[in-house]
């Protein structure tokens, strides 16, 4: 992992700035395909996650089993992260490399991830 993985993961805004001002390279990947932005999702910080879509812009950008941010955030229940990345554009139907998505993530969660998610679902298809 790189400092600027680390500074995502832990929600640290200001170091962030910091490192790529200094010319950090948020598209870096560790060995499980991870960047950045995969680690912010797990930290669950949305101005993180908005700073690094400034610099990773692909919202479903992928780890290397197929692993999407709004994957990561709803597996780790993080709510607020999630509403951020689905109005972001990310899309909770989409599947990793073992055919699971954010709905399957959702389901050992908070109810209020799934209705979330559903109802994000629900809108995408009317």
């Amino acid at each position: 992992m790189t400092p600027l993985m680390y500074a995502a993961l832990n929600g640290k805004l200001q170091i962030l700035e910091h490192l790529l001002e200094k010319g950090a390279d948020p598209s870096l990947e560790d060995n499980n395909g991870w960047n950045s932005l995969h680690f912010a999702s797990e930290g669950g910080d949305p101005e993180v996650i908005d700073l690094l879509l400034n610099h990773v812009p692909n919202v479903e950008s992928r780890t290397a089993m197929g692993v999407t941010p709004l994957m990561i955030a709803t597996r780790n229940g993080k709510l607020t992260a999630i509403k951020f990345l689905l109005q972001k554009g990310a899309d909770p139907t989409v599947e990793d490399k073992m055919g699971k998505n954010s709905l399957h993530h959702a389901s050992s969660h908070d109810p209020e991830v799934m209705k979330l998610l559903q109802s994000h679902v629900a809108n995408c298809h009317t």
